[in-house]
């Protein structure tokens, strides 16, 4: 019974021991942690520190100070002159948008009575004249497309086949060899354009 104890006392120890190494480490790890927080926010309060002594130093406390001074009397010159200036300008510009638009108002009037309905008039009438000349020319240009086309398509395809053994020849093997001369009707095809 007492080697009993003894070993559970001694099991105690150790894991009272491995507990004691675990906390040590713990706060080893915890001491470094701030360590290395408390490094962070000094570089952090320099790199600030830093930033604004070179924000303010891009401009001269000097020129600073003019430009400053200078401003306020901008600002307040606007406000004394410029403003009621620009508002008095608006206002001159209102009232003659106002006049140019009653000076107007009769010769809209007489543009949209009189002239838009004669110019519609003139547009159907020669619209009327032009359509059948339009019509004849539209019927001419597709016959004579596809007379140049029937009299060129026979033509185009004795050129590509005699040319194609020449460039099968330079290009090397055909990949696709059931092409055949279907692709003679492609090139044919593409020829054409309205069909």
């Amino acid at each position: 019974m007492a080697s009993e104890l003894n070993s559970k006392v001694d099991n105690l120890q150790k894991i009272i021991d491995d507990q004691k190494a675990k906390l040590h480490k713990t706060e080893r790890a915890l001491q470094i942690a701030e360590e290395e927080l408390m490094k962070a926010k000094f570089e952090a309060t320099s790199k600030t520190k830093e930033l604004i002594e070179v924000h303010g130093a891009w401009l001269p406390p000097w020129l600073a100070f003019h430009f400053i001074h200078y401003q306020s009397l901008l600002e307040k010159n606007w406000k004394v002159h410029g403003k009621p200036a620009l508002e008095l300008l608006m206002q001159k510009a209102i009232e003659k948008k106002a006049q140019a638009e009653e000076w107007a108002a009769p010769h809209v009037e007489t543009l949209k009575t009189r002239w838009v309905p004669a110019i519609k008039e003139k547009w159907v009438l020669v619209a009327s004249n032009v359509e059948p000349h339009m019509q004849r020319l539209t019927t001419k240009t597709v016959e004579i497309y596809e007379a140049s086309k029937n009299t060129v398509t026979p033509h185009f395809v004795k050129v590509v086949e005699f040319v194609d053994p020449y460039f099968q020849a330079r290009g090397g093997e055909v990949e696709d060899e059931d092409e055949g001369y279907e692709k003679y009707e492609y090139y044919v095809d593409d020829f054409s354009l309205v069909s």
